[in-house]
């Protein structure tokens, strides 16, 4: 699911990425073209945000077959296709990631528990986004539940936590559970829905050593130091993931003066200092 980026598993990504770039696949090449990309030089970053959602999301809204055939695709034509229905694919699936993140969001309490807990009649294909959302935007461990007519299903991230731990202490009320530190999935009979988010509720010791809002920085940053030169320098750490984090540095003696929220949604924020 999610492995550091250290050693052998950095050089294989590295390579994978000269790989990538001289893809003679054209599923590949058009999906890339798609969310406009240089497969030639597509990034680290640029895989994880821009290729893998669009693959993703023909299982989380439609059927995986539908990535699959587009990388099995020989004809430009077909791919192209293909490549504009998982585009349109991951819209909807942002789109309806946004829409129950604002209906969560409007229903959370002003103190937020330690653990928090939500559920609802929810896509399965979305679960893990929603989780990981909400740990990340309200740093808490987060449980997300999908309530269906006689089962429910649950995916569990936070950050810093071994999420799949405190899952295997519920054991004796799933059905089934699996995951690794940071994320873990299980399921359960409807009927013991209240017990569950008693336990998760009211669970304190994860708390402890859960998500944390300290931002870790590497070092300090004078401004005349920032260049292209910088940049370049700083290409060479990559790609970056688990294990090896782009660096966070501090500059001193700067303040912001003004800001403004850009974007269609809001989610970038533009700085003046």
């Amino acid at each position: 699911d999610s492995m550091d980026l250290q050693g052998e598993n950095r050089a294989l990504v590295r390579w994978g990425l000269e790989v990538l770039r001289r893809t003679r696949r054209v599923g590949l090449r058009v999906l890339a073209e798609q969310a406009g990309l240089a497969i030639s030089t597509v990034t680290a970053e640029e895989v994880t945000f821009k290729l893998i959602p669009r693959l993703n999301a023909a299982g989380r809204v439609r059927h995986a077959s539908l990535a699959l055939e587009l990388l099995r695709a020989e004809d430009q034509g077909a791919a192209r296709r293909l490549a504009m229905e998982l585009d349109a694919a991951n819209s909807e699936r942002k789109l309806l990631t946004e829409e129950i993140l604002e209906d969560v969001t409007r229903t959370l309490p002003a103190d937020i528990p330690p653990i928090l807990f939500v559920a609802g009649p929810w896509p399965l294909g979305i679960l893990g986004i929603l989780a990981s959302r909400l740990a990340e935007e309200r740093c808490r461990p987060t449980v997300a539940v999908a309530v269906r007519d006689d089962e429910c299903i649950a995916s569990m991230r936070g950050d810093g936590a071994d999420i799949v731990g405190l899952v295997r202490e519920a054991e004796s009320l799933l059905t089934r559970f699996g995951g690794h530190q940071g994320a873990a999935g299980f399921s359960f009979p409807r009927s013991a829905l209240p017990e569950v988010e008693a336990f998760f509720s009211t669970h304190l010791p994860l708390a402890e050593s859960g998500a944390s809002s300290d931002l870790v920085l590497d070092c300090p940053l004078p401004l005349p130091l920032i260049t292209t030169d910088l940049t370049r320098a700083l290409d060479v750490l990559e790609p970056h993931g688990n294990g090896n984090e782009r660096p966070v540095f501090l500059v001193p003696g700067v303040s912001v003066v003004e800001t403004r929220v850009v974007g269609k949604r809001g989610e970038h924020l533009r700085c003046v200092v």
